[in-house]
C-alpha cells in the first residue's frame, strides 16, 4: 500500500519513455534519410517484440489465484514480488476475507464503481490532450514553423516534457495522495489549455507554442496521466476490478479515437484558438467530476474495501 502508487507510475513512465523514443527516432532518421516513414514504422516493431517475449515471466495477480482457489499460488506470488513470509500470509488471508465478503452478493454489470471507472476513463481524454500528442507537428506548422525538421524537434520537446513530470510526481503520489496531485493536474491542464488558446488568437511564435504545448502534456503527467488507472482500480473490489478496468480502458479509448478523429475537422472549422479553447472548458468542467475522487493513499486494497463497507466487514468477522 505504502509503494503501489509509485510502482503504478513506473507502468506509465515506461509508456511515455517509449513515445519519447518514438520521437527521437522519428528525428534521427528523417536526419539522414528525409520522409523515409517505412523505416520510421518498421522501428515500432522492434519493443513490441522484446515486450512479448518477457509476458511469459509475468505473474499472475494473487486477488485472481485468490478468487481461483489458488491461494497457495497467490502465496507463492507475492514472495516473489518482494514480500516476505508474514507479509504474503496476511496479504493472502485480506484478500480471502474481501473475496467472501463480494461473493455473498449478486454479479452486478454496472455499479457506483463502475460508473466512477467510466467517468475517470472519459474525463482524462476528452480535453484533448492525445490531439497534442497526434497532432504537434502540424499545430506547429499552423503556427508558422515551416521546417521538418524543426517539427520533429518540437515532438521530440513535447516528448520530453510528458514523461520528466513523472519521474517527479512518483516520489509524492504516496504521501500528499492521489485527489490533491489529480486536482491540482486538472487545473493547470485547463491554464495551460487556455493559455494556448490565446497564443493562437494572438498568432504567437512557434516558440511560445511549444513551449504551452509542453506546459499542456507536463501538467497531463503531473496526475491526470499516470493515476488515472491506479484510481479506478483502487475503487473496485477484487470481483469487478477487471470488469471496471476494462470499461475504464474502452471509455478511456473510445474518447481518444473521437477527440484523434475530430481534432483535425474541427480545428478547419473552428481554427486553433476557438479548439483549444473549447478544450479548457472542458478540462475546467472535468475538475468538478475529480473533486469527489475518493482518497485512497496508504490504504491497502482491502483496507479501501472495508471502509466502504463496514457492516459487510463486521460480518465477516463474525463468520
Amino acid at each position: 500500500a505504502s509503494e503501489r502508487g509509485k510502482l503504478n507510475t513506473v507502468f506509465d513512465i515506461s509508456i511515455n519513455f517509449g513515445i519519447l523514443l518514438g520521437y527521437i527516432t522519428g528525428f534521427i532518421i528523417h536526419m539522414f534519410s528525409p520522409d523515409n516513414w517505412r523505416l520510421m514504422l518498421g522501428c515500432g516493431a522492434i519493443l513490441p517484440i522484446i515486450v512479448l517475449g518477457l509476458l511469459s515471466t509475468l505473474p499472475e495477480t494473487p486477488h485472481y489465484s485468490v478468487m481461483a482457489n489458488q491461494s497457495e499460488q497467490a502465496l507463492h506470488d507475492l514472495k516473489r514480488l518482494g514480500r516476505d513470509q508474514e507479509e504474503a500470509k496476511k496479504a493472502v488471508h485480506d484478500i480471502e476475507k474481501e473475496v467472501r465478503r463480494h461473493r455473498r452478493r449478486p454479479k452486478k454489470y454496472w455499479s457506483p464503481g463502475l460508473a466512477l471507472a467510466v467517468g475517470f476513463g472519459f474525463f482524462q481524454q476528452i480535453a484533448g490532450s492525445e490531439a497534442i500528442l497526434y497532432y504537434t507537428a502540424d499545430f506547429l506548422a499552423k503556427a508558422g514553423l515551416t521546417s521538418p525538421l524543426g517539427r520533429l524537434w518540437g515532438n521530440c520537446m513535447v516528448g520530453l516534457c510528458k514523461l520528466i513530470p513523472e519521474l517527479v510526481t512518483m516520489k509524492w503520489i504516496d504521501t500528499v495522495g492521489r485527489r490533491p496531485i489529480m486536482l491540482v493536474s486538472a487545473f493547470v491542464l485547463f491554464a495551460s489549455l487556455a493559455a494556448l488558446s490565446s497564443a493562437f488568437y494572438l498568432e504567437a511564435s512557434p516558440i511560445w507554442i511549444i513551449v504551452l504545448l509542453c506546459c499542456c502534456v507536463g501538467s497531463f503527467s503531473i496526475g491526470l496521466g499516470p493515476f488515472t488507472f491506479l484510481v479506478v482500480s483502487e475503487n473496485l473490489s477484487s470481483t469487478e476490478r477487471s470488469m471496471g478496468v476494462t470499461y475504464c480502458a474502452a471509455a478511456n479509448r473510445f474518447t481518444s479515437g473521437l477527440v484523434a478523429l475530430t481534432v483535425v475537422s474541427l480545428y478547419n472549422v473552428l481554427g486553433l484558438g476557438n479548439l483549444f479553447a473549447a478544450y479548457a472548458i472542458l478540462r475546467l468542467l472535468s475538475t468538478i467530476f475529480y473533486w469527489y475522487t475518493p482518497e485512497t493513499a496508504g490504504m491497502s486494497l482491502e483496507e479501501i474495501q472495508a471502509a466502504k463497507d463496514p457492516d459487510n466487514e463486521e460480518s465477516d468477522q463474525e463468520d
